[in-house]
């Protein structure tokens, strides 16, 4: 699959199928929120630590989408163009977070 420069809001089905190809997935939720229930192998890294991550995650997303959420979608807005400002090239934000998620999939 060929993957778009930038940082794109994807609807969840779009969303779904990322996740068929190499990706990382990240959940900018805080840890007490990702805990009571998250997308399925997302790593946690809350939107006010994810700058102490920025070049630790750099290696292993090289030619991977990266794939972030939220609950609504905006801290992973704030999340990916933190990101793509930081040199990152393949960027999907869940539109409607969780939330969105969770009306077409199960948790």
């Amino acid at each position: 699959m060929e993957y778009k420069r930038g940082f794109e809001n994807s609807e969840p089905e779009e969303f779904s199928r990322m996740m068929r190809e190499p990706h990382i997935l990240i959940d900018v939720r805080t840890v007490e929120e990702y805990e009571e229930e998250h997308i399925l192998n997302a790593i946690n890294i809350p939107l006010d630590e994810l700058a102490d991550f920025i070049e630790t995650l750099r290696e292993q997303c090289r030619d991977k989408a990266v794939l972030v959420y939220c609950a609504t979608g905006a801290r992973s807005a704030a999340a990916c163009d933190m990101l793509y400002r930081s040199g990152y090239i393949y960027l999907y934000n869940l539109l409607g977070g969780i939330k969105a998620w969770k009306r077409v999939y199960r948790i």
